[in-house]
């Protein structure tokens, strides 16, 4: 993900199995440039993933004067990941 405007971005990444439930969600905060969400790979319970198809959705906000998330502005996107073990 990049920010072409030098913006400060809120990032939210939800990570979900095929069948909806969520695995994992990631927040990076005041966010500027190319933004990366490190990930150790593991759900939310320390789990490794098992080899399968997942879903994901990336919610970004840039920051208000506040310095909290702007809800009025925002964008979304949405993909899916396939992981496989050896």
């Amino acid at each position: 993900m990049v920010d072409t405007q030098g913006n400060a971005l809120n990032v939210l990444l939800r990570i979900y199995t095929s069948s909806g439930r969520l695995v994992r969600a990631l927040t990076v905060r005041d966010a500027r440039g190319q933004i990366q969400v490190p990930w150790d790979g593991l759900d939310a319970e320390g789990q490794a993933l098992a080899n399968g198809l997942y879903l994901f959705k990336v919610h970004l906000n840039p920051l208000g004067a506040d310095g909290l998330s702007d809800p009025t502005q925002n964008a979304e996107s949405e993909g899916r990941f396939v992981i496989l073990n050896p």
